[in-house]
């Protein structure tokens, strides 16, 4: 069964003091999933590297940007995400989302992203690796990384197969 969008937060928010034990606890949980699944299961070849998905504002201005890479097991039942990092321009709101899919079925948990910058302040946040993990018989096809600009609402997305050696982008 597929559960709702899990929150992944960025490194720096896990290392706050006030954050909620709960939301630590979660991050601490995805990094050590994912540093097993890494250690335990080697690669598949043939996948793409990684992604980038840009969103810019009508001038060409960017006003927000993930970027990140792909590992599938050789199981091919887990996809971890690694050296993922978000930038949002300065009072730009953003929602990310990461999802594993076969065919058109989302066959992983949704990780979630919505977060605002600062007026005045560009911000860019790296994440701990995380890791989705097909939860029905079969595999993880592809990953699709969908980013919106809350503000404007427009989005764009890198959909990425693991037999493909570059991410499709729209």
């Amino acid at each position: 069964m597929i559960t709702p969008a899990r929150r992944i937060l960025p490194k720096w928010r896990l290392r706050r003091s006030g954050e909620p034990a709960p939301l630590a606890r979660l991050g601490m949980t995805l990094g050590l999933t994912a540093a097993a699944v890494t250690a335990t299961a080697g690669v598949a070849s043939a996948a793409p590297p990684g992604f980038t998905v840009n969103l810019n504002h009508s001038s060409g201005v960017p006003a927000t940007a993930v970027s990140g890479k792909l590992a599938w097991s050789t199981s091919l039942k887990t996809v971890t995400v690694t050296g993922m990092t978000l930038f949002i321009r300065a009072g730009e709101c953003a929602d990310l989302t990461v999802a594993g899919f076969q065919g058109s079925t989302r066959v992983t948990d949704t990780a979630l992203v919505q977060d605002c910058a600062d007026v005045g302040v560009n911000e860019t946040w790296p994440f701990e690796p995380f890791g989705l993990t097909s939860s029905v018989p079969g595999w993880v096809e592809h990953v699709i990384v969908r980013l919106t600009d809350r503000n404007r609402q427009i989005g764009h997305y890198a959909n990425c197969y693991r037999t493909a050696s570059t991410c499709a982008m729209g």
